[in-house]
Order: structure tokens, then C-alpha cells, then sequence
């Protein structure tokens, strides 16, 4: 299935790297007003004294809600103290015309805080007296150790500018945020689809939990590994999920094809399948998380074919916190109680930051709700489930060049389930997982900086099971160790700036041993890998080049190399233009793979012996064989995007992306064909796997060749070897293909209204095509708005207004209709439209002392308590398409949390 894609964008690319003649101006100032607040010009911000008047609507009951007011009906992003002086100073409401510049100015006044420029759209706040302590305590000379926060416009296409370090700490601070989707500190490959997610904004989806806000993003899809939507199928390597597990699945392209980190860093995996739970994060923990919907194999090497899911943590906190939430589903004893408390401490040069999560689930059963009652009534469509998670981080600065960090993660769960499918099938779970992260980072010289990384971690899964009156125990021990070295700055100027580039080398090996009976056996991979990134600046300040005022080239690639697979170099190449200040023009090309999971790589072949009754043909002696081929390679995919970025100056607030990707998923691994009748009567598509009338002397080989516990006679004793009619090889191999394109919408716009601003947002993710292709020569199948298959629209539509202590959020999600081809006949199911609501009400500084940092939150869930739409299938198990709805209904949700 794979196309031959043309790469105009390089060609392009090439084109203005050439034509670049003229070298840009720059200004170096230094000015103080006469308010006293110091103003810093960077060399490169000769534009900042002209920065546009804005109509300003500021009412925040803290300096820290004030300024992240501002930066919403500015469009500055601000990097600023984390102290008291800014989280707890009451701030003075703020409207009328200004620049942002003066509003800033009058937002700080008495504060004792100063700020300056970082670029035309940075700006750093200053503590003086942290600053001046400091400097009186330590000889090394840095500046400010106050811990910084990150201010800014989230939006769905906001702007992230960063500054390349000079030694302070302020700046240091600044280059430490994590921008996902490269390597090279402090900047942003402008090119790529990334949409960013604050906490504010997470917490005003009413999600509980990590898998909970997946689940509200149209991208990502339901099936696969779903705790919240149930066991829903999906195509293509799909692996059990005994433990309850919850993965990101962007696009749809099935289990393991997005990456998750946490931090910009890989995980150790949980269970067979290779892929890391995103619920075993507390979502108190986090701090923001972000989305790349593009093909970074280049840049984080396996698993990234969709596209990529950053979960930024929280790193530093002073004071402490407590949350406690508890929410239920209506008409049923299904309720979640979820407890987490936060622990942080700064000190001049670090800090700590500690945090406890406990969870307590109670079941959703089948006889809670009247499409599932008729079938096994004490079978879970939410499991029960007790869980702690535990998340420790420290940061230590050694000198003004060197700091080392930690995070550290540990998580325990238990819980069982009874399938549907037999009234006796039980099963219990218990997993541990244990992580560490360490890191090392140091400044060399210059703008250069390298940081040396590693991942340790171990995780241990056990089931016991119950069936047809017996009883079983396995599971799986993981270890996983990764250690990464990389090295990032400026190479040289140019006319148009700087190049910035980085370069680096990863070692990781994975160790699975499962216990028990069943076909996987031990497994123990080592893995190397080289990058690169480069980032280049195509038109000088102040020129122009073919009607565009600036312009960014990206280039990166990565070699990897697996012990028994083989190796896999790929490249991206990307391009973002700006003809007008507000607007970015971008598209990408790279190819992206996917390295066969152990439990793929790793699973036992079997020989099956049968008789069946095949149409056409009668009954009939079979042989087939069954498990994985020794030579799986990893699973390729190309894809490539193009968008626009549009954040209009004269509507401050206003954000909106547009973005179409393709992307051909090719050698995907998967099972030849399902039942003997597929093979035998398609002789065209799967002749090659069938022997026919193989002779005694061959089926006496083969069975001989397997040890007797991995063979299975269905035939008994009159099993006749020259009776055989064919010898089937069906086992998992790289065989399949899918091909899938859409279109991603994105908008937001934010705006004073009254004295208190609102928020507009919307996702739409629309599927134009989703083809598969089982096999060379099969036919293809639309797999687009098939039961248990990505749907052609979803989308999520909201809207937010916040004065003061009150914020109040409500979104519509939408889930298109489609037909059911599988029921006889054929039926419609309907689309599925679900309401939710948040309020939030926070108790400031100001009120009453028993009740500061306090901060009251109710979600509702499904507000009108909209079933999901109901289908027929042929085993009957659940009634509803858990990939496309979740069976829930309204769900209520009391909050509240506390400061200390």
C-alpha cells in the first residue's frame, strides 16, 4: 500500500537557503522607566518598545491568576517566581487600553518584582531580594535560585518562545522547560503539529484521571487497551488486556503506535504487550501535557508512527497540598474516590516535590445498565480497583553550570473482573511498578549544553484466574534499562541567524520473563541508537523572501539497531514559513517504525490438529500451525503533514490550526487470516501459506518437531497423518498495511467579557480514509465507521467564562453515526452526543483564614445521561461499541482541594 510521496518541501527548502543574501539588524539597549521596575532588552527584541496596545480585562484574586490573564489578552508568554510573592499576592483588577508592557507594570506595582525581555515575546519576572540573597550566600554568582513558573497562551496553536542560555539562573530555568518533539534546548521545531494542554485546562475537563482526559481528545481513539471505554477490539496486534490497561492510541493505528513519555523520556513498558500504562501517572502530578500528532521516530526512535503524548510533571513546589475527589455513575454502586496529596520544598539551589495518589474503584457490572443485564449480570464493564502511586522528584543545582534532577515513580494496583462471555470466567490483577530517571545536565560553553539521562525501571504483573472450574496463575516481569547522552547549541550564524543543532547516542535493553503456563517464553534485547537534529533559519529580520517574513528548516534522523531484528534508519524533514506576522505556514515528511514487542517477538509457535467442516470443500484433516515467526522485522511507517497556524495581532486571544496528515502504516505485524475456510478458499491472497496434500512423511516431521506440550489434538487418537489434507501456516508475521488520512481543526479564542474573561475552544478530528490491508493481494477494506473502527467525526466543543475565584466550563462531544455491517441486517447506529459541565470556585488570600487555598470543584459528566448507542454483535458480550462510547452515563464528581 505504500505510495511513492513527493517532497516539494525540500525542494523548497533548498531554494531559500540559497536565495538568503541579506544579514539582519539588531538592537542592544538597556532602559529604566521611571516606575523603578527594570526593563532589560535582549539584542534580539529591537521590536518590543512597539509591542500594540491591547483592551485589557484583568479581575484575578492572585498575582499568579492576573498574569496568566495577561498572557491570554496579550499573547506574552512570561516566565515567573513560583514564590509567595506571586501565588499569594492579591492582585488589583486591571481594565482599559494598554500596552502590555504598562499593564504588566501596573500589575506589579508594590511588589517589589522585577521583569525583563527575554525576546519579543518572553519576559522574565525577577525576585531581587531571592536574587540578592543568593549572590550574599554564594560564591558561584548566579543569579535568582527562585523556582520560575511558565505563564502563557495554551491554546491550541500558541506560540512557544525560548531563549538560548548565557549561564544565569533565570535563563537556565527557562531552557529547562520541555518543548516535545525535539532535542535542541530552548526552541521549537515550528513545523510540527503539537498542541499543548495546561492543567488549567485539563482540570477543566472534569477528568479524574489520566485515562479519563484521553478519552476527551478526538485524536485519540478508544479502542485497543481501554480501561474507561471497555474491552474493545481493534485490527491489528492487539495483546489482552489482563491488568486493566490504559494506552495512548493516536490516529487509531492500534496498540503500541504512539509513544507516551513522561518528562520527554520513555518508560519502562507494563506487561507483554510492550507499552506504557498512562494510568499509572497521578494526575495531580502533572503539570501540563503535550501532543504531537506527527510521525517522531527521528527524534524518540520506536513506537512514534501516530505521533507522540508528553506528560509533563510538576517539579517544583513549596507549601503543600491535599485533593480529595469522589464521583459516581448514575443508577448503578459505581463510584471512584481518588485522594492525592503533594509535598514541595525550594531551597536556594533546588528542591523537592512529593507526591501520594490513592485510588478506590467500584465496579460498573452488566447488570447495571439495561442493553448488557440479559447476559452474565455480575460481569464488570469497569473493573473494581484499589491503587498508590507514589512520585518522588528532586533537583539540585552542583555549581552555576551543573544540576542533577531525579524523579522516581512507584505504583501498586489490585483488582479483578468477570468476563461475559462465561458465567464462571473470574480473573484478579496485581502489578508494581517501579522507575527511576536520573539526569545530569551541564552548561559546556557558549549556548551549549549536554545532558546525560537514564531509565530504570521494572515492572511485575500477576494473574490468577478461574475457568470452567480451574484455576490459573501467570503473568510477566519486565526490566528496563535505557541510558542517554545528548549534546545541543549553535553551530553558526547565518544571515538569518543562528543554526541550532543536536546530536546524540542511546543504549537500552529489555529483559521479560513470564511465569506460568502459556506461549511466551523469555526474552532479552539490546538496543543502540544515534540522532541528530538541526534547526535553520531561512530569511534574515527584516527581509523578505517570496511575500514570507521568516522561515524555520527542520532536519533529523535516527539510526537504531535491535539484537535478532535488525536495524532502521529514519529521517523527517520539516518547514514552517511565515508570510505575516500571526501566521505559520508548515508541513513535515518523515518515516517512523515500530520494533516488534517482546511478547510478539517472543511467542511460542504451536501446532494445531482439527478436523473442520470447511463450505465447498467438507470436512476436512487439518494441520496449522500458530504463534510467531522467528523473523519479525520492525513495522515501517511514512507520513507526512501540511498546515496553518493563524494568530491574527488584531485579535489577541484568537487561536486556530488546521492540519491534514496521511499516513501509510506498511509490514504491520498481524495474523495471515482468521478460521481454515480463509485460507483454503482464497488461494489467490494465501496460497503461499497453505501446503495441500503435504503426505504422512511431512505432517510426521513437522509434529515431531515440537515439543508434545505445544501440540494440540482436536482429532484424538484416529488423528491419521496421511489423512491430511493441508498444512496451514498461520502464524503472526509482518504482513498487514493501512493507510488512513484527515483533518485536524483546532480553534480558541479568549476575550474579557464584563469583569471576568471567556474561553471558546474546539476539536475536530475528521477521518477522510482508513483502508487495511490484511495480506500482499488481499483486498482492501474500508475500515472507516466500522463497529469497534475509528469513526469519520469526532469532535469536542467548549466553552469556559471565569471572574475571579469562579471559573464555569461546558463541552459538547460528538461521535458520528455509522452502519453496523455485521449485524444481519444491516443497522444504523446512531451518533453519540454527551454533555459535560465544571465549575470551580477558589477561595483566595482574602477570605476567611480557616478556609485560604481552598478551592471547591463539581463536575458533571454526561449531563443528560445519554446511553451509549446500541449495536449487535455476534458474540452478544456487550451491546455497545466500547471503541466509540463508554457506558457510564452521568457521572457526578465533588472536589476539593486545599493549600497549605
Amino acid at each position: 500500500m505504500r505510495k511513492t510521496i513527493l517532497t516539494p518541501v525540500t525542494t523548497m527548502a533548498t531554494m531559500l537557503v540559497s536565495s538568503v543574501l541579506t544579514t539582519a539588524a539588531s538592537a542592544n539597549d538597556t532602559s529604566a522607566d521611571q516606575s523603578g521596575i527594570r526593563l532589560s532588552q535582549a539584542p534580539q527584541d529591537a521590536n518590543t518598545n512597539r509591542l500594540p496596545a491591547v483592551d485589557f480585562d484583568i479581575d484575578a484574586p492572585t498575582l499568579s491568576r492576573a498574569l496568566i490573564q495577561l498572557t491570554e489578552q496579550s499573547g506574552l508568554q512570561l516566565i515567573y517566581p513560583a514564590g509567595e510573592k506571586v501565588t499569594e499576592r492579591p492582585a488589583k483588577p486591571l481594565t482599559g487600553r494598554y500596552t502590555p508592557e504598562v499593564a504588566l507594570k501596573r500589575l506589579l506595582e508594590g511588589s517589589d518584582l522585577e521583569y525583563e525581555f527575554i525576546d519579543a515575546k518572553t519576559i522574565s519576572i525577577i525576585d531581587p531580594s531571592a536574587r540578592a540573597a543568593e549572590l550574599k550566600t554564594s560564591s558561584r554568582g548566579a543569579a535568582s535560585a527562585t523556582s520560575l513558573r511558565l505563564a502563557q497562551n495554551t491554546g491550541p496553536a500558541a506560540e512557544h518562545h525560548s531563549a538560548q542560555s548565557s549561564g544565569t539562573r533565570d535563563e537556565w530555568q527557562l531552557q529547562e522547560i520541555i518543548v516535545t518533539g525535539t532535542h535542541i534546548k530552548g526552541e521549537e521545531v515550528k513545523s510540527a503539529p503539537r498542541t499543548q494542554y495546561s492543567r488549567d485546562e485539563i482540570m477543566r475537563t472534569g477528568a479524574a484521571n489520566v485515562e479519563t482526559f484521553l478519552g476527551t481528545l478526538p485524536q485519540n481513539f478508544g479502542g485497543g487497551r481501554n480501561a474507561v471505554g471497555g474491552r474493545a477490539s481493534v485490527s491489528f496486534n492487539n495483546v489482552a488486556n489482563n491488568s486493566n490497561l490504559t494506552t495512548a492510541n493516536l490516529r487509531g493505528l492500534a496498540v503500541g503506535s504512539t509513544l507516551s513519555l513522561v518528562n520527554g523520556r520513555r518508560m519502562a513498558p507494563m506487561s507483554v504487550g510492550g507499552d506504557f500504562d498512562v494510568s499509572l501517572i497521578p494526575l495531580g502530578a502533572i503539570e501540563r501535557v503535550e501532543v504531537v500528532t506527527d510521525g517522531a521516530s527521528a527524534i524518540y526512535g520506536s513506537d512514534a508512527i501516530a505521533g507522540v503524548v508528553n506528560f509533563i510533571l510538576r517539579d517544583r513546589y513549596e507549601g503543600a497540598e491535599t485533593s480529595v475527589q469522589w464521583g459516581n455513575a448514575a443508577h448503578s454502586d459505581y463510584s471512584q474516590l481518588n485522594v492525592t496529596q503533594l509535598l514541595g520544598h525550594d531551597w536556594s539551589s533546588g528542591g523537592a516535590l512529593l507526591t501520594y495518589e490513592y485510588r478506590d474503584q467500584n465496579p460498573l457490572k452488566y447488570s447495571d445498565r439495561s442493553y448488557s443485564r440479559q447476559t452474565v449480570p455480575e460481569a464488570t464493564l469497569a473493573d473494581p480497583e484499589t491503587r498508590h502511586a507514589v512520585m518522588l522528584s528532586l533537583n539540585q543545582e552542583i555549581n552555576d553550570r551543573t544540576r542533577v534532577r531525579l524523579d522516581t515513580f512507584y505504583n501498586e494496583r489490585a483488582g479483578d473482573t468477570t468476563r461475559p462471555f462465561f458465567a464462571d470466567l473470574y480473573q484478579s490483577y496485581r502489578t508494581r511498578y517501579l522507575t527511576f530517571a536520573p539526569s545530569l545536565s551541564m552548561q559546556l560553553g557558549g549556548d551549549w549544553s549536554m545532558e546525560l539521562s537514564g531509565v530504570w525501571g521494572r515492572t511485575d504483573e500477576q494473574i490468577r484466574a478461574t475457568a470452567f472450574g480451574q484455576q490459573y496463575e501467570f503473568g510477566d516481569w519486565n526490566r528496563f534499562t535505557e541510558a542517554d547522552a545528548v549534546v545541543s547549541g549553535s553551530l553558526f550564524d547565518t544571515p538569518a541567524g543562528a543554526i541550532h543543532a543536536a546530536v546524540g547516542a542511546m543504549w537500552r535493553n529489555e529483559r521479560q520473563s513470564p511465569t506460568g503456563p502459556g506461549t511466551y517464553s523469555q526474552a532479552d534485547r539490546d538496543t543502540r541508537a544515534a540522532f541528530m537534529e538541526a534547526l535553520i533559519p531561512l530569511i534574515p529580520a527584516g527581509a523578505s523572501f517570496l511575500g514570507f517574513e521568516s522561515g524555520q528548516l527542520s532536519l533529523a534522523a535516527r539510526y537504531e539497531d535491535y539484537d535478532a531484528i535488525g536495524s532502521t534508519t529514519d529521517p523527517r524533514v520539516g518547514l514552517a514559513l511565515t508570510p505575516t506576522e500571526g501566521v505559520n505556514l508548515r508541513a513535515t515528511w518523515g518515516t517512523s517504525f515500530k520494533a516488534p514487542a517482546q511478547g510478539h517477538a517472543h511467542n511460542a509457535q504451536t501446532l494445531l490438529l482439527s478436523n473442520d467442516n470447511v463450505p465447498t470443500l467438507g470436512p476436512l484433516t487439518l494441520v496449522q500451525l500458530n504463534g510467531t515467526v522467528r523473523d519479525l522485522k520492525p513495522e515501517r511507517g511514512e507520513s507526512w503533514t501540511v498546515g496553518i497556524d493563524w494568530n491574527p495581532p488584531a485579535a489577541r486571544g484568537f487561536n486556530t490550526n488546521v492540519t491534514y496528515y496521511n499516513i501509510v502504516f506498511d509490514d504491520r505485524i498481524a495474523s495471515v487470516a482468521f478460521g481454515a475456510a480463509s485460507f483454503l478458499l482464497n488461494p489467490d491472497i494465501y496460497g503461499r501459506f497453505v501446503q495441500l496434500q503435504p503426505g504422512a512423511d511431512a505432517v510426521n516431521a513437522l509434529v515431531a518437531s515440537f515439543p508434545p506440550a505445544y501440540v494440540t489434538n482436536f482429532v484424538g487418537p484416529s488423528f491419521d497423518p496421511a489423512s491430511v489434507y493441508a498444512i496451514i501456516d498461520g502464524r503472526t508475521r509482518n504482513i498487514a498495511a493501512t493507510e488512513t488520512s484527515g483533518i485536524d481543526f483546532m480553534a480558541s479564542y479568549t476575550r474579557p467579557v464584563g469583569k471576568g474573561s471567556m474561553t471558546f475552544s474546539c476539536n475536530v478530528n475528521r477521518i477522510l480514509s482508513f483502508d487495511n490491508q490484511t495480506a500482499p493481494g488481499a483486498p482492501i477494506s474500508d475500515d472507516l465507521d466500522v463497529l469497534y473502527r475509528p469513526l469519520d467525526l469526532r469532535a469536542r466543543v467548549g466553552v469556559s467564562w471565569n471572574r475571579g475565584p469562579l471559573g464555569v466550563s461546558g463541552f459538547v462531544n460528538y461521535a458520528d453515526s455509522y452502519t453496523n455491517v455485521t449485524a444481519i441486517p444491516h443497522e444504523t447506529v446512531d451518533s453519540y452526543l454527551t454533555t459535560d459541565v465544571t465549575l470551580a470556585y477558589v477561595i483566595g488570600p482574602e477570605g476567611e483564614p480557616a478556609a485560604s487555598g481552598l478551592t471547591l470543584f463539581f463536575s458533571v459528566s454526561n449531563l443528560f445521561d445519554e446511553a451509549p448507542p446500541r449495536v449487535s454483535t455476534a458474540a452478544n458480550d456487550n451491546f455497545y461499541d466500547g471503541a466509540n462510547a463508554d457506558p457510564f452515563g452521568r457521572r457526578l464528581s465533588l472536589g476539593i482541594t486545599r493549600k497549605w
